[in-house]
């Protein structure tokens, strides 16, 4: 491939995240609703079955989920390339857009509030509902996943710890793999990954040496920038359940290490909430935060650095091992399961923090008919209708 041809490859990858990154509200549930519109129904990059395997992979790993998602794809279209374009453009307008409120929450120009924007919740809600559906007749296609589908949403709405998502799909893959027979070996795969075992197993060293590595040489030398990269690199490596979970982790880090106080943190996971993008975001906001150097744009861009990388290395390097592994008959099985899961997961976000949270009155359901209406029957894109949801917010809503 020639440069030209590379670069335009490359910007063409950049925009298209970029536009996803900008209207990617509503949390992880919602951006997988996004993603399987456009690469599964959309572009078809990939099979329904390609995308329930590579969201079960994600699941499992450390870090933030939907991210590693468009890092893995944009890794199929370019390699490397097309990870960095993946995540700069799927993270940088919820980044730079906290960034920027941190800077002037420290600068003193007044705290800049956050509009009502009531019409994306409900927007999410349609496009969350429609990826359920669409995941649950594409996966829960025998009794056995029906029931591990419906045991894990009852399970999620009334158990909402972190660490009960990961028991129940370690429990889902062991019921699949007992009730659940084994699917045939699909051939037609839509997602060709050129990547070597040897590849592979470098990625997983370099992610484990950074671990033990930075938190080695940041104690030896209590350098603050040494010390900064290590707690946020942490946080990406070891937290699982996505960007919630990483935030609890980040609450006894940052504040215990008197880095910025309390009130600056509860204000930037406030704000968060109405940003676009990955929560992981909220990196962005805490290193321009800082009380002492590096902070502003070099420290929240260290910060964000720091919190993904381990993310890229772990999700990209597990891909050779796992295409090999995911075609035994007993590892299929298993995944059936987990795929099944995985919808009920969706289920129960979309009950607990989407539909009890916004859906208050006839106003509401009326609002979700019409905006289901427009994304099924007048096909209008999802975000064209985050950006239509916004504009009648602000205006109604006012």
């Amino acid at each position: 491939m020639d440069y030209l041809s590379l670069t335009k490859k490359f910007f063409s990858l950049l925009f298209l995240f970029l536009r996803i990154g900008c209207t990617a509200f509503g949390g992880p549930p919602a951006h997988l609703g996004f993603f399987r519109n456009e690469f599964v129904v959309e572009k078809k990059w990939l099979s329904e079955q390609k995308f329930a395997d590579l969201v079960a992979i994600c699941q499992f790993l450390p870090g933030p989920t939907t991210t590693q998602l468009a890092m893995i794809i944009g890794f199929s279209r370019l390699r490397y390339l097309g990870s960095l374009a993946a995540w700069i453009g799927f993270s940088t307008p919820g980044s730079l857009a906290l960034m920027l409120i941190a800077i002037s929450l420290k600068e003193g120009n007044g705290f800049i509030t956050i509009n009502q924007l009531y019409g994306l919740s409900i927007v999410a809600i349609v496009i969350v509902s429609h990826a359920v559906l669409m995941m649950a007749k594409q996966s829960c296609t025998d009794f056995p996943s029906l029931v591990i589908m419906t045991l894990s949403t009852g399970l999620l709405i009334h158990l909402t710890e972190t660490w009960m998502q990961l028991l129940v799909m370690i429990s889902s893959g062991l019921l699949g793999y007992i009730f659940i027979q084994s699917p045939a070996r699909i051939t037609n795969d839509l997602f060709p990954l050129e990547i070597t075992k040897k590849s592979g197993f470098i990625l997983i060293t370099l992610f484990i040496g950074l671990l033990f590595g930075l938190s080695i040489l940041a104690h030896m030398t209590q350098y603050h920038d040494l010390l900064l990269i290590n707690t946020f690199y942490r946080a990406g490596a070891l937290v699982f359940g996505g960007g919630h979970a990483v935030i609890a982790f980040l609450n006894t880090t940052v504040v215990n290490y008197h880095w910025l106080d309390h009130q600056t943190f509860i204000t930037g996971y406030a704000t968060v909430q109405a940003m676009p993008g990955p929560l992981f975001s909220f990196a962005g906001f805490l290193g321009a935060s800082m009380n002492q150097a590096p902070n502003g744009f070099p420290g929240g861009i260290i910060c964000l650095i720091s919190i993904f990388l381990p993310g890229f290395l772990i999700a990209i390097g597990i891909l050779p091992f796992w295409t090999v592994i995911k075609d035994h008959q007993a590892v299929r099985s298993s995944l059936a399961g987990i795929h099944a899961s995985v919808v009920g997961m969706l289920a129960a976000t979309l009950y607990s923090h989407f539909y009890l949270n916004s859906v208050h009155g006839l106003i509401d359901l009326f609002w979700i008919i019409v905006t289901t209406i427009a994304l099924l029957y007048l096909k209008i894109k999802p975000w064209m209708l985050v950006i239509i949801s916004m504009i009648l917010s602000l205006l109604l809503l006012r």
